[in-house]
């Protein structure tokens, strides 16, 4: 247990986290606008390293899975098919 017994890290250690991961996401910030910059001038687009560095950091979630529509909206959807806004 750290320092200090309330089982956290000394605050100059989450200092250094933060700090290293602020660097890092406006390390992947410039290397994203570079990337745009380059695609608005004619090149391909590729998504820069260090943007899939910080997604691989990322918790992995399960996909969310949307169920059907409910009844009333779709007949609703049928009900303005034939509906023309002027």
């Amino acid at each position: 247990m750290p320092a200090g017994g309330n089982g956290r890290a000394p605050r100059s250690r989450r200092i250094r986290i933060a700090t290293r991961a602020s660097s890092c996401a406006l390390e992947a910030r410039d290397d994203l606008r570079e990337a745009i910059r380059v695609y608005c001038n004619g090149g391909t687009f590729e998504v820069p390293l260090s943007i899939t560095a910080l997604n691989d950091e990322l918790p992995q979630e399960p996909p969310v899975v949307a169920g059907p529509p409910p009844a009333a909206a779709h007949s609703e959807a049928l009900a303005q098919q034939g509906y023309l806004r002027i």
